[in-house]
């Protein structure tokens, strides 16, 4: 089923296996012209889906969730007025893609640790304050995970809050990495 088009095609009575293979992306939405119908779009990937999921192979199945996915979001209009939606393709992939928040994390911790060296590390000993990126990359990685030694903290009241949102960020992408494994452990 290499670049077939199949948009509105049906799947119900196919049989998928380990040696049925379907682009990633279909060629009806890598070919798609300015009034491409995404709905019919997402039925051929819920059909895809389907197929291999019935059948029990349930990775094959969660790549076409993911396109279906993007579809829908697609389908909304302009990603702006549903960012919540955009998010969740990028940061997860809709469940299917856990490993994308390592990244998201990774850079979250990078992009705390520049600011902490901007607006300073103070040392809880002394009270000295440092404006090296060894002791913000230690306390970003601190603050991200709450864990909160008190040997450092962020100096200043921009600091502090920035502190928090990190935190925050922190607790959710934590909560997200886990929910979008237990999904890709867990299947329906």
């Amino acid at each position: 089923y290499r670049n077939s088009k199949l948009i509105n095609a049906t799947f119900e009575k196919a049989k998928v296996d380990s040696n049925t293979h379907f682009d990633k992306t279909l060629r009806d939405e890598k070919e798609r012209g300015e009034d491409f119908d995404w709905s019919s779009m997402v039925e051929t990937y819920i059909q895809i889906k389907n197929a291999f999921k019935n059948r029990g192979y349930y990775d094959e199945a969660g790549n076409y969730y993911f396109r279906e996915m993007h579809c829908r979001r697609m389908a909304l209009g302009a990603w702006w007025k549903h960012p919540i939606e955009l998010l969740k393709e990028y940061t997860l992939g809709y469940g299917e893609k856990p490993l994308w928040m390592v990244g998201w994390v990774i850079g979250t911790i990078a992009v705390f640790s520049g600011i902490f060296t901007a607006t300073g590390v103070q040392c809880a000993t002394d009270g000295s304050v440092f404006h090296n990126y060894p002791k913000a990359l230690y306390l970003s990685v601190v603050t991200f995970a709450t864990l909160g030694y008190g040997d450092y903290s962020p100096y200043g009241t921009v600091g502090k809050v920035f502190a928090c949102i990190e935190a925050m960020l922190g607790l959710i992408f934590v909560s997200l990495f886990v929910v979008s494994m237990a999904r890709k452990t867990i299947r329906d």
